[in-house]
């Protein structure tokens, strides 16, 4: 599955996680939140893109564009004009003591938390799909889906299993 929406799916994670974080007060269910939401969202393209068989790069579009309008139109009717508040929860940064390396102490030294799961789920990531079963699977489920059915898998559940995952990431 070609996830050209992974643009508007990155759009609703983002206005869902702030607005989460708002309503909870806390900015780890505001990424819980996030994360659930994108997930959903993905569901939809799943939707269009394995059950209904649309052309992916037309319905990916369609929603991008969707994505901004719910998040345009959500945005107005819940903060006004004022903008989102000051006070919102914020992910911490973490703080390294190499702060005297060169180059890598600006870089390195001082990164928010996110920064640093994003590159952790980089190598996990890696690790799933080329280093498990459930990796091999994933795969055979995009490359060859008539061996995969032979061997038992759900093509359509791994898909869509796949497209929701990739949108909560």
């Amino acid at each position: 599955v070609i996830n050209i929406a992974l643009e508007g799916m990155m759009l609703i994670g983002a206005f869902f996680g702030a607005w989460g974080a708002d309503v909870t007060g806390s900015w780890l269910l505001g990424i819980v939140i996030a994360i659930a939401a994108g997930a959903i969202f993905a569901g939809l393209h799943a939707l269009f893109a394995i059950t209904f068989r649309a052309d992916q790069i037309v319905s990916g579009t369609a929603l991008n564009l969707l994505a901004v309008g719910i998040t345009g139109y959500l945005y107005v009717q819940i903060y006004g004009t004022e903008g989102t508040p000051d006070d919102l929860p914020r992910v911490p940064d973490v703080n390294l003591p190499i702060k005297s390396v060169p180059f890598f102490g600006d870089v390195f030294g001082s990164l928010n938390l996110l920064v640093w799961v994003a590159l952790a789920m980089v190598l996990v990531t890696w690790v799933v799909v080329f280093r498990t079963a459930w990796g091999l699977r994933l795969r055979s489920a995009g490359e060859n889906p008539l061996a995969a059915e032979t061997a038992g898998l759900s093509v359509v559940r791994t898909r869509y299993l796949a497209v929701m995952v990739s949108g909560g990431l």
